[in-house]
């Protein structure tokens, strides 16, 4: 399997889960391509009475140019979601208060983690040196769905480039 960003974000959840043991109904897939990370196949669509979903897709780079030469500061930002049924509707969790230790489970995995890609993570030219990880801003999305449930965060990773290395 292709080593990516998102992919190793996906890993690194399962890798960190903080509260033992991971949930066997825990699906990881890969929004840049539809790729479920376990199984290398490409979803679809996911079905949520089955699994709890946590998707990572990339969002967007910004390189923002330090001092005269060409260096840059660069913030790379990928889109996690998670999403699960209510057991009531034929779901996996029982609860929102279930649902939530998992999204919690997820950002404590993201906030554990110090260590970092590598710049080799791909076969791209131009991959910053990562520096730090950050959880932004959640947002719930499942305010008016009572029994579908889903939050959605940023996950920042600020680092440098210089394009000369």
């Amino acid at each position: 399997m292709t080593a990516t960003l998102t992919r190793y974000v996906l890993n690194l959840v399962t890798d960190e889960w903080p509260d033992p043991p991971v949930p066997y109904d825990l699906l990881r897939v890969d929004r840049n391509g539809s790729v479920v990370v376990d199984t290398g196949e490409v979803a679809e669509s996911i079905d949520l009475a089955e699994h709890i979903l946590i998707s990572v897709g990339r969002d967007s780079t910004d390189h923002t140019p330090e001092g005269t030469l060409p260096r840059y500061e660069t913030l790379e930002v990928l889109d996690v979601e998670i999403e699960a049924a209510d057991a009531r509707e034929f779901g996996t969790v029982t609860s929102h208060a279930e649902f939530r230790r998992i999204v919690d489970n997820v950002q404590r995995a993201l906030d554990t983690e110090r260590s970092l890609p590598d710049v080799s993570l791909t076969d791209r030219d131009r991959q910053p040196t990562r520096l730090e990880m950050f959880v932004g801003t959640e947002s719930d999305r499942s305010t008016n769905h009572r029994n579908h449930y889903s939050v959605g965060f940023p996950l920042r990773i600020r680092g440098k480039l210089d394009p000369d290395k």
